[in-house]
């Protein structure tokens, strides 16, 4: 009996020794989980996160969803929540779901990205579907990250906030960030702030960042979303003011917006600008500001061989 009980005694021991082991391994290898909220967000956090043992980042919202207009969260966007340890958001308003998340994972972490950003004024949205469709306008223009300056802010918010709640890794955070803060700085040399007066017609709400930046005014947007296109009024409209404005650019993305600018392109002579509003892709390191870069470059190109003439900042 004594020897049956010992036997049990280093079989327990054994047991508890193999165990403690196991969750030493568990905890030397937890993996600090980034979730953004969209592609954009995503691109960065790329940046900040690149390299970096046992921190992964992941997309919520699929590539394919393009702006976070009206979208609502699945179920696996929730269960990717609930596995992340911070949450990156746009912020300004972009995550309309960000409410619904909260109540669905009360002890997420939150990390906004636009603090400290510059936002321009929102567009008007004057769909004219009929009596009961009213203008509707916002405060702001959530877009940021399509003005590289915001972007660079956003890059820095982002390592902070992670430097913060894994500061385990904050030194090859800050490092990151620097590596893509240096070479948007030197994109910012080469494409320096414009000020000028052209007008032009944007047909992405992420397009006055771009026009802003290069000296160009928006004069007038069209914004087709899903189930809420221009009607016809609203494009002869758009027509005459093209016209008596002498609009003869139009800044449109390579989606439903593309078809309409190019109607009232065609209709004043006019030439259509394709931008990338960088909402989708394959999500790899160094796209952000190759993806910027070729926009400024198209900008400064239409500029050159357009002959508009603006000074710089």
């Amino acid at each position: 009996m004594k020897r049956f009980m010992k036997q049990i005694f280093w079989i327990c021991c054994f047991c508890l020794l193999f165990t403690g082991c196991q969750k030493q391994e568990a905890t030397e290898n937890h993996t600090f989980h980034i979730t953004a909220s969209f592609y954009p967000v995503y691109l960065m956090a790329l940046e900040v996160a690149d390299g970096i043992d046992g921190v992964t980042v992941e997309n919520m919202a699929q590539p394919q969803t393009g702006c976070l207009h009206d979208y609502q969260m699945t179920i696996a966007d929730r269960k990717k929540l609930e596995n992340s340890d911070i949450f990156l958001i746009n912020g300004l308003g972009m995550e309309s779901f960000l409410e619904d998340a909260m109540e669905q994972c009360p002890d997420l972490q939150i990390g906004d990205t636009s603090a400290e950003t510059e936002a321009l004024c929102a567009e008007e949205h004057d769909h004219d579907h009929g009596d009961d469709h009213d203008a509707e306008e916002e405060e702001v223009n959530a877009h940021i990250w399509l003005s590289l300056e915001n972007a660079m802010v956003q890059v820095e918010n982002i390592r902070d906030i992670l430097c913060q709640a894994d500061p385990v890794h904050a030194e090859a955070y800050a490092e990151n960030a620097a590596a893509f803060l240096k070479q948007a700085e030197i994109l910012l040399a080469q494409y320096p702030h414009q000020h000028g007066t052209e007008g032009v017609f944007i047909f992405h709400e992420g397009f006055p960042y771009l026009a802003e930046h290069f000296g160009f005014v928006a004069e007038q947007g069209i914004f087709p979303e899903e189930n809420d296109t221009p009607t016809a009024k609203e494009l002869t409209d758009a027509v005459e003011e093209a016209k008596a404005d002498g609009i003869q650019f139009f800044f449109a993305a390579d989606d439903a917006g593309l078809s309409y600018a190019k109607i009232l392109a065609e209709e004043v002579d006019g030439l259509v600008v394709v931008l990338d509003p960088i909402t989708s892709g394959a999500g790899e390191k160094g796209e952000f500001l190759t993806r910027m870069e070729q926009n400024m470059r198209t900008l400064a190109e239409i500029m050159e061989e357009g002959g508009v003439s603006h000074e710089n900042s």
